[in-house]
């Protein structure tokens, strides 16, 4: 991935990491992401509802 975190890269226009959570939502009421790096950007994701 050339050092790039995965949940970020690209597909169809939006980040991986939000695909994930429009299909994780409806089923759960809470998540948690094992994190090294962009720490603020996916803290701000579940409350925000899209790009942290």
């Amino acid at each position: 991935m050339g050092g790039e975190d995965k949940g970020w890269v690209e597909l169809a226009g939006r980040p991986l990491i939000e695909h994930v959570l429009a299909r994780l939502r409806p089923q759960v009421g809470a998540l948690m992401i094992s994190a090294n790096r962009h720490l603020p950007r996916y803290r701000g994701l579940w409350c925000t509802g899209g790009r942290g």
